[in-house]
């Protein structure tokens, strides 16, 4: 007996899988993605810490500038009070002997406010009632972004360093030409940090003070120093006693600020 003949069929062959397909499309595709995510913030990230400390700097630079530009304002104010009147200021003056008002006092004209002083009596003390109403306030030319006292009350930035053979002192005056140090390289004022020192009031501090001032600044530039020439420099907490005595004594004849 044969066996039953069947007609033959032909054998079509199965699809690839389409699940299997579109699982490895969305890898790729999820890979990709996550990398573009990292990538953005990676540059995200960059650019912020990049661009933060580029900003503190930019106030910082902006903070020293205006501080700088005040302290020059002042040199020049000195030097050009002392072409007009061929010497110094005092550090302090009055009517006759009493020292009633400081030589800040006598720089406005140079400062751009000849309205005010003239508004100050000379015969009265800085902070009598005919006075205190012009100088209870605080000055913008005697501001300092380094001495905040200096921006809320009527507290200076700027001080003179006061003693013998220094370039102001009571009740008398130095011509540029009579410093035989120089006038390039003897300092007049400091812009200190901290201040209980009214800005009209005739009180200002001596040599050691100054030296005691600036050994133990704690901002590691320094101080800036209103020079005799109008010109400023920075003085740093790590300078000598001796030299620092040396920049505001005008008349050693030996200044360790000229090498």
């Amino acid at each position: 007996m044969s066996a039953p003949y069947y007609p033959s069929r032909n054998v079509r062959p199965q699809p690839a899988s389409n699940n299997a397909t579109m699982i490895v499309v969305l890898v790729v595709a999820g890979i990709a993605l996550l990398v573009t995510i990292c990538v953005i913030v990676a540059v995200v990230l960059t650019f912020w810490v990049s661009g933060v400390p580029q900003q503190t700097g930019e106030v910082k630079t902006s903070t020293r500038s205006t501080t700088s530009d005040k302290a020059k304002q002042l040199a020049k104010a000195l030097v050009d009070y002392e072409r007009a009147n061929r010497q110094f200021p005092p550090a302090a003056f009055g009517d006759g002997s009493q020292p009633n008002l400081s030589w800040r006092v006598a720089l406005l004209p140079y400062l751009n406010d000849k309205l005010l002083y003239t508004y100050i009596r000379r015969d009265k003390k800085w902070n009598e009632d005919t006075n205190i109403a012009f100088t209870i306030d605080s000055h913008p030319a005697f501001q300092s972004e380094a001495c905040p006292e200096s921006k809320t009350s009527n507290r200076t930035a700027f001080v003179a360093v006061v003693g013998p053979n220094t370039v102001l002192q009571q009740g008398q005056s130095h011509q540029r030409r009579s410093i035989a140090d120089g006038a390039d390289f003897t300092g007049v004022f400091l812009e200190v940090h901290e201040s209980d020192i009214a800005w009209a009031e005739p009180r200002d501090i001596t040599v050691d003070e100054a030296v005691r001032l600036i050994r133990n600044c704690r901002d590691p530039r320094g101080l800036t120093v209103g020079m005799a020439n109008g010109n400023t420099i920075k003085i740093t907490p790590n300078a000598t006693e001796e030299s620092i005595r040396d920049l505001f004594i005008c008349n050693d004849f030996m200044s360790q600020w000229r090498k």
